[in-house]
């Protein structure tokens, strides 16, 4: 609760609120624990074969290691209570999450386990007490702390801005890399770059891979 309340280098009133508030977080993830528990316990994953995995299950591993990379940085700066909060939104990201296959149960085991040694310097016991619960047999301080996988970290699109002219009508995302045609073709799909063209020709496309698409037009 304290380390949550506010930065270190602040004062702070102590609430029964706010103790309140950090219970409830220990025991929605307590709870969310043993609600997956059967599932979790002795299943085995690597990062390679997570890797692979698509769609929502990707989704959620990315969300959890970017989490590990900024609550890193924040504990470097001592920056406990952004590294909590974070914490805490990536619990509410796998609550929201629907695994199905056992692929999808692997990436819910790793973030979770991810969440209990970003909480351990803060929550040791519950943490060792989850630790073993999940089926692991040594203390959790026999290992060494987990790193972001780039691999998760990966991203697949980019946000490009879109101009007519030389002035923005649109951000868009598209894939890394794209074509020019297909990057083209989603520009000219934006409405008020439609609307920008109205009546015009289009006389050049300026295509800069990843970073903006200029459409030069001129009078009909």
């Amino acid at each position: 609760y304290i380390l949550f309340a506010g930065p270190v280098e602040k004062d702070f009133e102590w609430t029964e609120e706010g103790l309140q508030g950090a219970h409830r977080f220990l025991k929605r993830l307590w709870g969310f624990f043993h609600e997956n528990l059967e599932r979790l316990r002795d299943l085995q994953y690597t990062r390679e074969e997570l890797s692979r995995v698509e769609g929502g299950a990707r989704d959620v591993r990315k969300k959890a290691h970017q989490t590990l990379k900024k609550y890193l940085q924040d504990m470097e700066e001592l920056s406990f209570n952004t590294a909590i909060a974070g914490i805490m939104e990536l619990l509410n990201t796998l609550q929201d999450f629907k695994p199905e296959t056992q692929a999808d149960y692997k990436v819910l085991k790793e973030a979770l386990e991810l969440i209990l040694f970003m909480l351990y310097p803060i929550t040791p016991h519950i943490c060792e007490e989850l630790w073993n619960k999940l089926g692991n047999q040594r203390l959790m301080v026999f290992y060494t702390f987990p790193q972001p996988d780039p691999e998760a970290l990966k991203e697949e699109e980019v946000e490009i801005a879109v101009q007519v002219n030389g002035k923005l009508k649109a951000i868009v995302k598209v894939p890394i890399d794209a074509q020019e045609d297909a990057v083209k073709s989603i520009a000219l799909a934006q409405e008020k770059v439609a609307k920008a063209l109205e009546n015009k020709k289009l006389q050049k496309v300026v295509y800069v891979k990843n970073k903006l698409i200029n459409l030069v037009v001129g009078d009909g």
